[in-house]
């Protein structure tokens, strides 16, 4: 009897942003995962994913697949086994620029709930892109100092808002919960284990909806400006 012992390491992976110079779009992407659990891709563009594939590569695809912005649409999240060469992209004539990304180092200004997509374990991509981790070493905001959101309905119950919002000046005839999407983003609870991190961190807000009567919303600036 033979006995085979197969022994899997984890690999230490490395992620970057790979701009695509316009007129090289990539397609949908096509993946199959092997068994070390890198992946193999197929894109519009057969040479460049044969140029991918000679790597050891973990994840490429859109980096802001909702992004109106062509840059943002033509941005790339890569990651790769962290030895891997990568300055040869710059190479590639269908590569623009390649940026590095900051590891992720989730301490004290990397909160619980900071990572995107936890199943994939990968940064959360709209947080990078404006370094929100550098401006939290510096402020995590002060709920004190309040944000003011108009739009549609906001839900006061949801648990990433609940005790966020100290004054709504909701008039209950949007059935839209865009609001509640927009005032998490802003100033959603942060480091509370659940949900999403945002931007304002500490920070606190006062909400109305936009579909009230003017009188509201002149309410509405009028109690901010009291706040000044």
């Amino acid at each position: 009897m033979v006995f085979i012992s197969v022994f899997l390491t984890a690999q230490n992976k490395q992620e970057y942003y790979v701009e695509i110079k316009p007129g090289n779009d990539l397609g949908t992407i096509q993946k199959t995962t092997k068994n070390d659990g890198a992946i193999t891709i197929t894109s519009n563009n057969s040479a460049f994913s044969n140029f991918l594939n000679a790597k050891q590569l973990y994840h490429f695809d859109k980096a802001f697949p909702g992004a109106v912005s062509d840059l943002l649409r033509r941005t790339y999240l890569l990651i790769l086994e962290e030895n891997e060469a990568f300055t040869d992209f710059m190479l590639r004539s269908e590569v623009k620029d390649i940026i590095m990304l900051e590891k992720p180092m989730l301490g004290s200004t990397y909160p619980n709930d900071y990572i995107e997509m936890l199943d994939e374990n990968l940064p959360n991509t709209a947080m990078e892109l404006i370094k929100a981790p550098l401006a939290w070493t510096i402020t995590k905001g002060d709920p004190n100092i309040l944000v003011g959101v108009v739009d549609t309905k906001f839900d006061l119950s949801h648990e990433d808002l609940q005790g966020q919002i100290v004054m709504d000046l909701n008039d209950g005839n949007s059935s839209i919960y865009h609001g509640t999407g927009f005032a998490s983003m802003v100033a959603a609870k942060t480091n509370n284990g659940r949900g999403m991190a945002s931007i304002g961190y500490n920070t606190k807000m006062v909400t109305a909806d936009n579909y009230g009567n003017a009188a509201r919303v002149w309410e509405f600036h009028k109690f901010l400006e009291s706040r000044l």
